[in-house]
Formats: C-alpha cells, sequence, structure tokens
C-alpha cells in the first residue's frame, strides 16, 4: 500500500499515448505541451488512495510546470504536489522543486520522483509501468499494482488495484462525444471481502475544443485530463465510508477549473 504523502509528493504517475506500429514497442505521438499550467493538476492516483484535499498554490510563486522530451516521449517533468497532512486529511502544495524523470525500454517505463527541496526528507519514488498494443496495462508500487481494461474504442473501462489489504475496482463512463463524464470507485477488504469505501467522481463543462493532454498519461494527477476528446472544467468527488455495509462518513469535494483559449481558439495550457 502507498504511504499517502509519498503517493503525492510522486504526483504520480506520467502518463503519455503513444502511438503503435505491429510490434509491441510504442511510437509515442508527441503532445504539443512544452508548459503547462498546474490549475489542470487532480491529485488522483491509482494505487490505493484516491483523491481528497485542495491543491494550494505559494503566494507569488510559480504555478507552471514544463515537460521536456526525448524522441519524442515525455521524460521529464519539473513541478508537481506535496502532500501536507491536516486534521481532516490531507491538503496539497504546489512545488516546482518536484520533478519525475521517465526511463524507457521497449515497453516498460520506470518513472521516478524527485524532490530537491531541504524542508523536506524524501527518498526517490519509483513506479514501474508496463505498456501493451501502445496503451497503459500495469503499474506497480509495491505492494500496490494496478492493471488496465479498455473497451473497443480504447477507452478505459476499468482499473483494478490490489494491495495488501484492499481491492479496488474503479469504473469508467464515456458519452457519445468520447468524454468521460464519470468513475465510480469501490474498496473491498482483502480479509473480510466487506466493502469499507465508495468514491464517485464527475467531469462536467466540457467544451467543444480538442484536448493537447491526450498524451500525457504517464502521470495519475493528469490522466483524468487525457482520456477525453475534449477538456472539462467541472470536477465533484464524493465519498462514503463504509462499515458492516452502513455509511458512517462522507466527504465532499467540488471545483470549477476555468478555461482559456488561445488567439487560434485552442486551449491555453499555460492560463
Amino acid at each position: 500500500m502507498f504511504n499517502r504523502p509519498y503517493l503525492y509528493l510522486a504526483v504520480i504517475t506520467v502518463m503519455a499515448i503513444f502511438s503503435c506500429g505491429k510490434s509491441d514497442n510504442p511510437q509515442p505521438q508527441t503532445p504539443p505541451v512544452d508548459s503547462l499550467n498546474a490549475k489542470f493538476l487532480l491529485p488522483v492516483s491509482h494505487g490505493f488512495y484516491s483523491s481528497t484535499g485542495p491543491v494550494m498554490f505559494s503566494p507569488g510563486g510559480s504555478t507552471m510546470m514544463g515537460l521536456s522530451y526525448l524522441n519524442g516521449r515525455p521524460n521529464v517533468r519539473t513541478g508537481g504536489l506535496l502532500a501536507i497532512a491536516t486534521s481532516g486529511g490531507f491538503s496539497y502544495i504546489f512545488s516546482t522543486l518536484v520533478y519525475d524523470t521517465a526511463v524507457y525500454n521497449g515497453n516498460n517505463v520506470t518513472l521516478t520522483t524527485h524532490y530537491h527541496g531541504t524542508n523536506v526528507i524524501m527518498d526517490p519514488n519509483q513506479r514501474n509501468l508496463l505498456l501493451e498494443n501502445g496503451r497503459l496495462k500495469r503499474i506497480v508500487k509495491a505492494p500496490d499494482t494496478t492493471y488496465f481494461y479498455y473497451n473497443a474504442k480504447n477507452q478505459p473501462i476499468k482499473t483494478e488495484t490490489f494491495s495488501r489489504s484492499v481491492h479496488i475496482t474503479r469504473s469508467f463512463v464515456f458519452d457519445n462525444s468520447g468524454n468521460l463524464q464519470s468513475v465510480k470507485s469501490s474498496s473491498t477488504s482483502r480479509y473480510d471481502e466487506q466493502v469499507i469505501s465508495q468514491e464517485e467522481e464527475t467531469f462536467t463543462g466540457y467544451d467543444n475544443k480538442p484536448n493537447p493532454l491526450k498524451g500525457l498519461w504517464l502521470w495519475d494527477d493528469l490522466y483524468y485530463r487525457t482520456v477525453s476528446a475534449n477538456n472539462f472544467s467541472g470536477y465533484t468527488y464524493t465519498q462514503s465510508i463504509l462499515q458492516n455495509g452502513q455509511v458512517v462518513g462522507n466527504s465532499h469535494q467540488q471545483s470549477t477549473i476555468p478555461l482559456f483559449y488561445t488567439a487560434t481558439g485552442q486551449l491555453d495550457c499555460t492560463r
């Protein structure tokens, strides 16, 4: 199971869409994004924990992430989230001192998150990703393993995460325009098969502009933004905690992220 602070320090998961030839070694599409405003991040993980807590920014600090590429594939991202424990859970602070490196070896990607600040002690956080037919098939961050499943339209329809104590199933629903509408999750104890939590995330306010972030699904905190044809501005997260089949706690978050556009009418990723 992931330690949650390290999970989000990792700002886990670089995720980039790859085009695929006849072999399993994917040839990627090069996304046209080298600078990205951190407002597009969602503190979401494919591992044991999902999203909770707001993202905060240091007054006067940079809100920009940088992306570098090697042979058309993202290999460095600067900027990520630091997890801060609070009485109600976790909050997240964006920091340009967090950076990710991606190393490719055939269908395997090693993604490592680093922090080069002095106020937090953090060992490099490594995840191993497996690609198949140009798609993400598996993420391993011991002891968690997440598997991805797709429909005929190449859309993710389900993920399953197995940790020592919990089995998590996430189901994805898309509309006819190819935009993600909701993700529903159920976490079940592997000790007694009791459901311990249920979550629902919804995505609204889509524009009609092409999605320029489709090539960046190595990162968990960008993943939901990469799977749709267009760009959403509304996000809600609801969680129910269960004991013996009864709901004993709830939490709810809602956010609206204004979208801006360039002079040519495309999404402006820097604002």
